[in-house]
């Protein structure tokens, strides 16, 4: 069943939208600029929301706490039963310059190469 987004926990409104703040990168919650290297920012958060079993982003911070931890270079941490190459993927998706966020052939390309192994 589809529905309007409401304002919220999850979202910030910029003009007439609401938008995922806790799957979003600076530029994207700042300077409302988005690309095809937002989309790899979410999907590390949504990696990251794998690995830790469904557990929210960010728990229990405010818009702007979000902001300032993301500011300063902080990250989501690792889950305990995340294995650390794939943290590190996560990481590479979190770069705060966008040019050095991977492609999606790239992270594919990763996952490929981690599922062949199982």
């Amino acid at each position: 069943m589809c529905r309007p987004i409401q304002p919220g926990v999850d979202f910030i409104s910029t003009s007439n939208e609401c938008l995922p703040i806790k799957w979003l990168p600076l530029e994207s919650i700042l300077e409302g600029k988005f690309h095809t290297d937002t989309d790899v920012w979410s999907f590390g958060v949504l990696l990251w929301e794998v690995f830790s079993f469904a557990v929210e982003p960010f728990t229990n911070l405010s818009h702007s706490e979000i902001i300032k931890l993301l500011e300063h270079g902080d990250r989501l941490t690792r889950p305990s039963q995340c294995p650390e190459f794939i943290y590190q993927l996560m990481l590479k998706c979190w770069s705060a310059d966008r040019t050095e966020r991977p492609k999606f052939i790239y992270i594919r390309n990763c996952l490929k190469e981690i599922f062949k192994d199982l």
